[in-house]
């Protein structure tokens, strides 16, 4: 215990202020980034980085080969290094007093530095030489005493990272830290013949073993960057290197050589036609109707009538490029409208019939409709969009077409496979509604992959229960018929209808569906477990999935399987995949899928990817990822940026945190 006539004197009162002044304001805990992060517990790791010793020997050059110097260098790119990790521009790091200090009245320093990205890295590291000067000479003042005075004895974890020198600070026991301070990282360097060591020493239920070892390369990294240039800014420093990326795409199935195709890329209309070829009176489709009674339809028919409609509307003008909205409720004939359009080289646009007047008419303005089929109960007189814009666009009538007549089947291409497949608008929730467009050659190999993953075949059955406007429509409902199964439909406005979708599964015998974590939760509530045994797969995108939804699962349906998918609609809906999610111990997204690109930005430069573990924007590329916004050439820039480590390749920037 000090006596308080000591902390009275004018030497101890100037220190007290220099503290006080040096720790005001909020103090920031420096969190190591973790998804095992388990609060007061410990399980201790070591691991050693030996600095090459070029690097070893600038280092020293730098410092004029004395300790303090090394001290000073290292501890400045450590602290960048670990802002890189943890995004905290204000970190604390503890180190030990010096080991000549005669003083026995403290143990520790906290060395607080402000990172301003703007810095260049000489500056900062005059800033930091500046931080342990006057800690050094305000070092007598106990430590436990300032914790007491800011009153954070039971605060922030100033001790979560510790870093000192060997030889150059009084070396210490894990039983010298202050109580209530928990202490996740501490460095140690060791100026050794040769090279310099560093010497690390980490709780693992903080930080993964897997995660340490990229964290350890790129603070290697970090230093050759720094001493390579003095004048780089630290918001210029990449804590994941170019050709480093790259290696990481590639071990995630990235072709080296940048062939984003998975085989030939095709036309999304020819799945439907080379399932005809194989077998044209397979059953394609089962409408069920509001009286639970069902109707089906053959490849053969589905194909066929297609092909009919399609020629009538390649009479009206449509044919490459050409976008034509489908404003329709009856699923067979919103799936019959699509696959003509298609055949006549369009790109469909989906519209909802329950959307209000003013958002069809802009989307009909805004994507420049060349033609709508509807049905004649839609009235499109007199249309207008929230701004006042009149639409009258040019309509085809589904009930008036003649879809029996013998006309060819397959029919000549009209499209190719850079040309446009579909436009989907999104919902607007957060703005104005954009359309996103979406070329075969894109979503075409998300298909086949998804078809290959899942095994889907002619004995498969598959539930549609996404409106054809969404754009989960897309991989629930091509996907199977790219692999000769039967697909399921509901009557418009019964896709929500739990009782039905359930008696629907047991009576169809469904094996495969696709839906949102919080509709499956309803459909696993309600009724007997029975009605749902046919289940093999349950792939759930679109939201949260919360793990004890999968749990619930995987208790009332043993034979389950949960898949999780990931995706936007500016990649082609699907990014990413995991599959037997109920037998996994947290809720991930997976991994990389189908030739996709799926990387972590930094938010705020998105030209730099963080390092492994840290949090940052999800940024999609491959082949699958969109042209961009219709109409929206500012917010394209700004969502579609050129890939940070490949050049002349398109990433988009999802908004989402992973």
């Amino acid at each position: 215990m000090i006596d308080s006539g000591i902390l009275g004197l004018a030497k101890f009162e100037e220190a007290r202020e220099f503290w006080m002044e040096q720790l005001k304001g909020e103090l920031c805990e420096t969190v190591l980034p973790s998804s095992l992060l388990s609060e007061n517990s410990n399980r201790i790791k070591d691991a050693h980085l030996q600095i090459p010793i070029s690097l070893s020997r600038r280092i020293r050059e730098m410092a004029n080969d004395q300790d303090i110097g090394i001290f000073v260098i290292s501890l400045s790119i450590f602290k960048i290094w670990l802002y890189g990790l943890t995004g905290t521009k204000d970190a604390i790091v503890v180190s030990p007093v010096l080991a000549k200090s005669k003083q026995q009245y403290n143990r520790w320093l906290a060395l607080r530095d402000a990172i301003d990205p703007s810095l260049r890295f000489k500056e900062f590291l005059g800033a930091v030489k500046q931080t342990i000067g006057s800690a050094i000479r305000y070092q007598y003042y106990p430590f436990e005493k300032l914790l007491e005075l800011l009153d954070i004895e039971n605060g922030p974890g100033l001790f979560r990272v510790l870093f000192a020198m060997k030889g150059l600070h009084r070396e210490w026991q894990a039983e010298d830290l202050p109580k209530n301070q928990q202490n996740d990282l501490n460095v140690m360097i060791a100026n050794a013949e040769g090279s310099i060591d560093c010497f690390f020493t980490f709780n693992s239920l903080a930080v993964e073993q897997e995660l340490w070892a990229h964290w350890q390369s790129s603070f290697l990294d970090i230093i050759e960057q720094t001493l390579n240039n003095v004048e780089l800014k630290v918001e210029d420093i990449l804590w994941v290197k170019n050709e480093d990326c790259l290696k990481r795409l590639n071990r995630l199935g990235e072709p080296e050589d940048g062939d984003d195709s998975l085989g030939q890329p095709d036309l999304l209309h020819r799945l439907l036609e080379e399932q005809v070829v194989k077998d044209p009176e397979r059953v394609a489709l089962c409408s069920v109707e509001r009286s639970g009674d069902s109707k089906e339809i053959c490849y053969g028919s589905l194909n066929r009538e297609a092909s009919n409609l399609a020629a009538v509307l390649m009479a009206k003008g449509v044919g490459r490029g050409r976008i034509v909205a489908v404003l329709l409720s009856d699923p067979v004939s919103v799936i019959i409208s699509i696959f003509a359009i298609l055949k006549a080289g369009g790109a469909y646009l989906p519209i909802e019939p329950t959307y209000p007047v003013s958002r069809i008419a802009f989307m009909l303005n805004d994507a420049n409709a060349a033609l709508v089929v509807t049905g004649k109960e839609m009235s499109l007189a007199n249309l207008a969009s929230d701004d006042g814009d009149k639409v009258s666009p040019e309509v085809v009538f589904y009930d008036e077409v003649d879809l029996e007549s013998n006309i060819s089947t397959t029919m000549a291409a009209n499209a190719t496979s850079t040309d446009p497949a579909y436009v989907i608008y999104t919902s607007g929730t957060t703005g104005v509604p954009k359309g996103v467009m979406v070329e075969h050659r894109s979503i075409v190999p998300k298909l086949l992959a998804r078809r290959e993953e899942y095994r889907l075949d002619e004995t498969s059955t598959a539930l549609q229960l996404f409106s054809h406007a969404f754009d989960g429509f897309i991989t629930s409902f091509f996907t199977p018929i790219a692999a000769g199964s039967k697909v399921v439909l509901l009557p418009h406005g019964k896709t929500t209808d739990i009782p039905f979708i359930r008696k629907t599964i047991a009576a169809a015998g469904v094996t495969h569906f696709i839906c949102v974590p919080p509709l499956f939760a309803l459909i696993l509530a309600v009724g007997a477990p029975g009605e749902l045994s046919s289940l093999k797969t349950v792939t759930l995108a679109g939201d949260r999935l919360p793990m004890e939804l999968v749990r619930q699962a995987a208790s009332a349906l043993p034979k389950l399987e949960i898949a999780h998918e990931y995706g936007v609609t500016e990649a082609s809906v699907v990014s990413t995949l995991l599959r037997r999610q109920q037998d996994k111990s947290r809720i991930t997204i997976g991994r990389p899928f189908a030739n996709t690109r799926v990387m972590i930005v930094d938010p705020n430069q998105h030209a730099k990817i963080v390092p492994f573990g840290v949090v940052g924007e999800i940024a999609i590329g491959g082949i699958g990822v969109a042209r961009g916004y219709m109409n929206r050439p500012q917010l394209t820039a700004q969502r579609f940026i050129e890939h940070p480590s490949i050049h002349g390749r398109i990433v988009y920037l999802t908004g989402d945190l992973g």
